[in-house]
């Protein structure tokens, strides 16, 4: 009954008539898509203000610039999502943000009164534990209350959520709190804590994250008394995971010891050892722990260099 109620409707929508917003062309040989983008990708605020005059004549469609980009996965869209406006994902970005800096001004006084109080251990602790529980609060944020259109569009916001959250809290608060207590600026105590955040994030969560913990328990305990052969699968499948979050994790070491490298400058190897352990520890699990992720383009990889780069020049000043 439901069945047929769904064609009714099916059958009514399929003779209105729709304006056509995007169009996807599909190309035979990748050759000819690259020629496509090269010849009539502008960019889009030009092609918002119809600058005409910014490619060949020949490319215009009824004397009207179009907006040229190279689509999305397949498999990455979010099909459920696209009825979504521009006006509601802007909202929940807004909201998002809020919230992260709601959270980021929690972390800052919190661990702010650890060192006032003289407790710099649990002021450490505290760093060690906002930065793992941000992460957690952007990745509920991200997948649970924002809508996106595509998946890589939800790694891309996580990741910037992310970045952000973790460079405060790792680089900008250590500075503010030196700032508030310049003498221990210099001092060994407050190197030592530079140097064993930068120890702890190579080694603590490369390690667990090839430990899995949880998945192990999923796949040794509860797969075995499941009560279906279905439910024994769905607790067998790899463990989930996000792009962004491996690119975060690096990110954040590379960003920390940029920021101190005047007074802490052998944290450039401490950010190369994290290099290291991330590499063989996410191509373990990539291999053993992880399940499969769809296919998805290159915008992350184009915000990483991003990230890089504003890492290099914040180094150099």
């Amino acid at each position: 009954m439901q069945l047929l109620k769904v064609n009714m409707q099916i059958s009514k929508l399929k003779h209105k008539t729709y304006q056509a917003s995007k169009v996807f062309v599909i190309f035979n040989e990748e050759q000819s898509q690259r020629a496509c983008l090269k010849a009539m990708c502008v960019g889009t605020i030009p092609a918002m203000l119809d600058r005409t005059d910014q490619i060949d004549p020949k490319f215009l469609f009824k004397g009207n610039l179009l907006a040229i980009r190279e689509a999305p996965e397949p498999s990455s869209v979010m099909y459920e999502n696209l009825d979504v406006g521009t006006a509601e994902l802007l909202k929940q970005q807004v909201i998002s943000w809020l919230v992260l800096g709601c959270g980021l001004v929690v972390t800052f006084f919190t661990i702010d009164a650890a060192f006032k109080n003289g407790f710099p251990v649990v002021g450490a602790i505290l760093i060690s534990f906002w930065n793992s529980v941000l992460p957690s609060v952007n990745k509920v944020l991200v997948a649970s209350f924002e809508t996106h259109h595509e998946l890589e569009d939800m790694e891309k916001s996580f990741i910037q959520k992310t970045v952000t959250a973790r460079g405060f809290t790792s680089s900008l608060i250590l500075y503010f709190v030196g700032l508030s207590h310049s003498p221990q600026v210099l001092s060994g105590y407050y190197i030592g804590t530079i140097q064993a955040v930068l120890l702890a994030d190579a080694l603590t969560t490369p390690l667990a994250r090839a430990m899995d913990v949880g998945g192990f328990f999923k796949r040794r305990i509860l797969a075995p008394i499941a009560g279906t052969d279905d439910r024994a699968k769905a607790l067998n499948t790899g463990t989930d995971y996000l792009l962004a979050e491996r690119y975060t994790d690096l990110a954040k070491t590379v960003l920390m010891s940029m920021f101190f490298s005047a007074i802490f400058p052998v944290g450039f190897y401490y950010s190369a050892f994290a290099c290291f352990c991330s590499f063989w520890a996410d191509k373990y699990c990539i291999l053993r722990v992880f399940r499969q992720k769809p296919p998805t383009g290159d915008k992350l990889v184009l915000l990483r260099f991003s990230m890089v780069t504003f890492s290099l020049v914040h180094g150099e000043l």
